[in-house]
């Protein structure tokens, strides 16, 4: 009889329990993250120039921007190149300032940048050399291109909602619901991924005389990128 009792309990306090969730709102929420190879390179170079004739510093360092850019286009005939910021201000004499008068004017610095995109990686050292025998390479970026990111949106997607379905099937499961009692009321995805440089490089070598020796290379490692995807969703248990 006992054994009855406890048996015809334990039945009320679970039909009780699923009883209880009818109608509930559940909020779930899932990341999933790619990584993919980074495919493209984004090069900084520049060049400065300083002269007490200002016309004679545009004059050399519009020379060497020219050979850099035609260097550059040699090495890689499919980079994409882009006139970054261009400046320009005097140099004064501090030693010979006087109060109450304008500072004297001794020289005038100019100096120019140029963005450069490579995805032929295989050309990235050969470029870079040949640009740093009259431009200095002041900056370096690893990351995908558009169309690498383009052939794998897809793929995040697919992962982030399938890890989110996976998630939403664990709880039922846990809960003693099936499937088809839940029901999709929201769902927000949050793509997270934005720009996603995976290797940086700083390089603040100055460019090689002419005549120098041909210059060795840098070894270059492009790394890898995350594509990150965040779906939260509000799905809402239907009666028995």
């Amino acid at each position: 009889m006992k054994k009855l009792l406890l048996v015809s309990l334990l039945s009320v306090a679970g039909v009780a329990a699923a009883q209880s969730t009818n109608g509930a709102l559940i909020t779930l929420s899932a990341q999933t993250s790619i990584r993919v190879e980074n495919d493209q390179a984004a090069i900084e170079f520049s060049a400065e120039e300083q002269d007490a004739d200002r016309q004679q510093a545009i004059t050399r360092l519009n020379q060497r921007m020219r050979t850099g850019t035609e260097q550059i286009k040699k090495s890689d005939p499919s980079a994409m190149l882009q006139t970054g910021s261009v400046y320009s201000y005097p140099v004064y004499d501090a030693a010979r300032a006087k109060p109450g008068k304008a500072p004297v004017i001794i020289a005038w610095r100019v100096g120019q940048k140029l963005d450069v995109k490579s995805a032929d990686l295989s050309r990235l050292t050969g470029l870079v050399g040949e640009a740093q025998k009259n431009l200095q390479m002041t900056q370096l970026n690893f990351g995908l291109s558009d169309a690498a990111k383009a052939k794998t949106e897809q793929q995040k997607f697919d992962s982030g909602y399938k890890q989110f379905s996976h998630k939403l099937s664990y709880l039922l499961k846990a809960m003693g619901k099936s499937e088809a009692q839940a029901e999709l009321a929201e769902l927000n995805v949050t793509d997270m991924s934005g720009p996603v440089p995976e290797m940086k490089m700083m390089a603040m070598a100055a460019p090689m005389a002419d005549g120098a020796a041909q210059n060795p290379g840098f070894r270059f490692e492009p790394g890898f990128s995350e594509l990150n995807i965040s779906i939260e969703g509000k799905v809402r248990l239907r009666k028995d």
